[in-house]
């Protein structure tokens, strides 16, 4: 784990509405932490550990800053490294089984492993 500050995207609420955390690693990869809250009691909580590379040759940045609404004059890198997830699907970005859980607590101590702290 790198030395970097996670910055938070997504809801003010994270764990009530789901949240992103994203980590800069260098000039063109993002480490990304997506938590999707469970949304009924017979489903888990799911909380996926991802690793963009903005420059990999097979990511089609058209495709993707158009399915997110961007454009060359307004680029953000880290927004881009987030649509990219959401456009190819986390599988694609090292996540194959997303981790589950099904209390509160147990989210809490493992965003506290990447030095998260959500509440």
């Amino acid at each position: 784990m790198t030395n970097a500050q996670w910055k938070a995207y997504g809801d003010i609420n994270p764990l009530d509405h789901g949240g992103i955390w994203v980590q800069k690693e260098s000039e063109s990869c993002y480490r990304i932490v997506k938590f999707y809250p469970e949304e009924s009691e017979e489903n888990s909580s799911q909380l996926m550990d991802l690793y963009v590379d903005i420059t990999d040759s097979w990511i089609e940045k058209d495709s993707v800053m158009s399915y997110i609404g961007m454009t060359e004059e307004d680029f953000d890198p880290i927004q881009y490294a987030i649509g990219c997830t959401e456009y190819y699907s986390c599988a694609n970005f090292g996540c194959y089984q997303p981790e589950t859980f099904n209390t509160r607590d147990e989210v809490i101590t493992e965003l506290a492993k990447y030095d998260i702290v959500a509440e």
